[in-house]
């Protein structure tokens, strides 16, 4: 089993943007890595955030100790995450691992105010956490909420594993940026994506 997993949610009408986000954890100098692509392909404009949700309730396989959700429109944001990952957990292999991402006009989140202390709703991204697969596979159906169509799934997911984890450790690196704020829509044809860090 390899280190972490990223689960990446694909939108339909997102193709440049999923190429971007693959291309950069392909980049990664550690290839203690696995993949994993939920492809929406049954519609045209998406499943929406709620079937969107409703899909990491039965990710599988979850071939990784760690699991860190990287949606096609997010990018990790440098080439050596997963070696500084596996560097940071390799002692006492903690719950939770929680980094900061860059996410559209909220800029760093979590912010330096709320860094080091308990989720807030509206101020983390699902790239902001890596959890062990046991916590993923027992607070999963949290993200979104059990009948998954709440928004912000993301912090009700992290919020249940942080108040139930015994080790949480902060590693202080921008480790994920979004590409562009896409709120279940796809790629504008005529919006170039961003392909730099920035």
């Amino acid at each position: 089993m390899k280190t972490i997993c990223f689960v990446t949610r694909c939108h339909p009408n997102r193709p440049r943007m999923r190429e971007v986000c693959i291309d950069s954890v392909k980049a990664q100098t550690c290839d203690d890595y696995t993949q994993l692509l939920l492809q929406d392909d049954k519609t045209e404009d998406g499943y929406g955030v709620g079937e969107a949700n409703k899909a990491l309730h039965s990710a599988s396989p979850l071939d990784g100790q760690y699991i860190m959700v990287l949606d096609d429109d997010d990018l990790i944001a440098y080439d050596d995450f997963v070696a500084d990952f596996k560097e940071f957990i390799r002692k006492d292999k903690p719950d939770i691992v929680m980094f900061r991402g860059r996410v559209g006009a909220l800029g760093l989140v979590p912010s330096d105010k709320l860094w080091q202390r308990p989720p807030r709703r509206g101020r983390i991204g699902s790239f902001c956490f890596a959890v062990k697969r046991k916590l993923w596979k027992k607070y999963i159906t949290a993200w979104g909420g059990s009948d998954g169509f709440r928004l912000m799934g993301d912090y009700t997911f992290i919020n249940k594993c942080y108040n139930n984890a015994t080790t949480i450790y902060w590693m202080d690196r921008l480790v994920a940026i979004t590409q562009r704020i896409s709120k279940g829509r796809g790629e504008s044809k005529d919006k170039q994506v961003q392909k730099g860090i920035g």
